[in-house]
């Protein structure tokens, strides 16, 4: 139930009007780069593919070969719709499977990021949208690791829902209280 929930809220369709964003790097054009994308995102779907467990930095190439390949294929009106769309699946796969791997660090967040008079619920999403945000954006060649930007991410995403959240209070300030909220026993 959580996986077909966590993949309906975050793995929707929400770039089906854009292609994926990719860093435009020359090691994502070669036809080897994409065989090895494809058996990442093979492994990412079924656990077979490879070996051993693919590293963070070869997952995001993956990543972002695939988005190129949406793009080039997007471009070119030579290209079949089927193999746009089996690259397209290819970089939802792989995200997923980089989400599910971080999703530590999104209740790790919440933990040190506290606040008293918001929804939990709200707050773990936002902190989810930030992680799938942050997935997306990532530069793997600039050296950094994936979860000291992620954590940066998803803190920014929930310091602007407190901030959106007291300037509303500001606006309405009606006394909320979440515990009335559930139901009476």
């Amino acid at each position: 139930v959580m996986q077909t929930t966590l993949s309906k809220s975050l793995f929707s369709n929400s770039q089906a009007h854009r292609a994926p964003w990719y860093v435009p790097d020359r090691r994502i054009r070669t036809q080897a780069a994409a065989q090895d994308a494809s058996r990442i995102a093979e492994w990412a779907t079924t656990g077979r593919g490879l070996d051993t467990e693919p590293d963070e930095h070869a997952l995001f190439t993956a990543l972002h070969i695939s988005a190129y390949r949406v793009t080039r294929c997007h471009r070119d009106t030579r290209s079949p719709f089927p193999e746009r769309d089996e690259w397209s699946r290819r970089w939802r796969d792989i995200r997923e499977c980089i989400v599910r791997k971080n999703l530590g660090l999104v209740y790790t967040m919440l933990g040190r990021i506290h606040s008293c008079d918001e929804d939990e619920d709200d707050r773990l999403s936002e902190a989810m949208y930030g992680l799938a945000r942050a997935v997306e954006r990532f530069d793997p060649w600039k050296g950094y690791r994936f979860s000291t930007y992620a954590c940066n991410a998803i803190s920014r995403s929930l310091l602007r829902r407190g901030k959106r959240h007291r300037q509303y209070r500001a606006l309405f300030p009606v006394q909320h209280d979440v515990c009335l909220e559930g139901p009476s026993e």
